[in-house]
């Protein structure tokens, strides 16, 4: 189970980056993750693995800047009624 503690600890972090969606491009010069204002997450052009490689990790990068805030919302969801279903079965 994902203690109150980490989610909290993984909120924070969420909480000071830049603000989402990020997007990933592939273009002629490189392969990048930006913010909604268009500025660079990440510069993945340089990353020593194949480019295939650095594609796929840019995707997931710029898909869990959205991705993780939701994962912890039905985290928490699912964990309060969990616990509610606990209560009511004591």
């Amino acid at each position: 189970m994902l203690s109150p503690e980490n989610i909290k600890k993984a909120r924070e972090i969420i909480a000071a980056i830049t603000h989402g969606p990020w997007r990933f491009s592939a273009n002629e010069h490189g392969n990048f993750v930006s913010g909604p204002a268009g500025g660079i997450i990440a510069d993945l052009t340089n990353v020593d693995y194949a480019d295939n490689i650095s594609i796929i990790h840019g995707k997931f990068i710029a898909a869990a800047r959205t991705g993780w805030p939701e994962a912890l919302d039905e985290i928490q969801r699912l964990q309060e009624k969990l616990k509610a279903l606990d209560e009511k079965c004591s």
